[in-house]
């Protein structure tokens, strides 16, 4: 099953404008690992040159699709991909280097990311690591990222919120929108799918839009039971049928699509920052609704909205295939 035309379109879009001053590789006595690779949008630590070298693509790769929807250049970064060192630490070498945020995340030969490996005959289900969706799970937490940085510079660790001050699933939206092609259309793919077979599963607007992140509680628990890693990336496997994967898979899909129906819907690829301006200036989404839904063709009150995105979900399940008809 494929997503709608919209994200097909969307997302092979590429913002082609630079980064004005390009920042450089710091000199430092203890670097946080062995190689450093600087671009235009950060610079990208690895204990080996291939693991730099992904980080750097994934920063160049996120910072393109952030200026397609966002109209702007994110703010650059550092990436640090290491077992052990913390995003505490990165974030505070960042800033004393004048970037706007610091992450670490594990590198490609600890990633816990893979796909079903299908010559698996002893234990059906199987994964092997995938390098690429490895790089999909970079370019998404970097997402995260540069939105905080972006709109909420210095407050992202003063927030109980998942990735910065805004909405989950606001937040989630926009890191989503910085994964691959590919990615989105599978992660979109299953929601059509599970709302297709199930349209009452789906959280109505008023829910969704309110909802704390489903990992929150997950990442909570598993840092009582010690399962977070030395560098705070938490990592769990879940089986395909379980329900925390199941209400994960869900809230990630619903993000995603959302955002697309929003984009569509106004006509405008850069909604989101017409909705992240409002909320970082304290206004509520019903409120941006109320104040600019007529005017990005949108409509103007939430009860309208629901209306209106029922409709839409309605035509995407009744498409034969999604991506070419109508």
């Amino acid at each position: 099953m494929k997503l709608p035309r919209i994200l097909s379109i969307l997302t092979l879009l590429t913002a082609t404008s630079a980064a004005s001053a390009a920042p450089e590789c710091p000199k430092l006595d203890d670097p946080p690992a062995d190689v450093c690779i600087a671009s235009a949008h950060g610079v990208a630590y690895g204990r080996t040159r291939s693991d730099a070298e992904m980080g750097s693509r994934a920063l160049e790769s996120a910072a393109g699709q952030f200026a397609l929807y966002f109209g702007t250049e994110p703010p650059a970064g550092m990436l640090v991909l290491s077992r052990t060192y913390t995003t505490e630490a990165a974030t505070a070498l960042a800033a004393a280097h004048s970037l706007a945020y610091g992450l670490s995340w594990l590198p490609a030969s600890a990633s816990p990311w893979s796909r079903p490996d299908p010559s698996s005959r002893r234990r059906p289900g199987a994964g092997r690591r995938d390098p690429a969706l490895h790089e999909d799970v970079l370019r998404h937490e970097l997402g995260h990222a540069m939105y905080a940085a972006m709109f909420w510079p210095g407050a992202a660790s003063e927030t109980p919120a998942y990735g910065s001050p805004a909405p989950d699933w606001l937040d989630e939206s926009v890191a989503e929108l910085m994964e691959s092609p590919e990615s989105q259309q599978q992660r979109g793919a299953r929601f059509l799918a599970t709302q297709r077979s199930s349209p009452n599963g789906v959280p109505p607007l008023a829910t969704f839009l309110s909802m704390p992140h489903p990992a929150l509680a997950l990442q909570q628990t598993m840092r009582r039971n010690g399962q977070i890693s030395r560098s705070g990336v938490a990592s769990l496997e879940l089986s395909p049928g379980d329900r925390t994967a199941l209400t994960l898979d869900m809230f990630y899909g619903q993000a995603l699509v959302f955002a697309a129906f929003l984009i569509e819907a106004s006509g405008d690829v850069r909604v989101l920052r017409d909705i992240s301006d409002a909320t970082a200036a304290g206004v509520d989404f019903e409120g941006w609704l109320a104040r600019r839904g007529e005017a990005s063709s949108l409509p103007s009150t939430l009860p309208l909205l629901q209306a209106r995105w029922d409709e839409w979900l309605q035509r995407m399940s009744e498409r034969k295939d999604p991506a070419t008809s109508g």
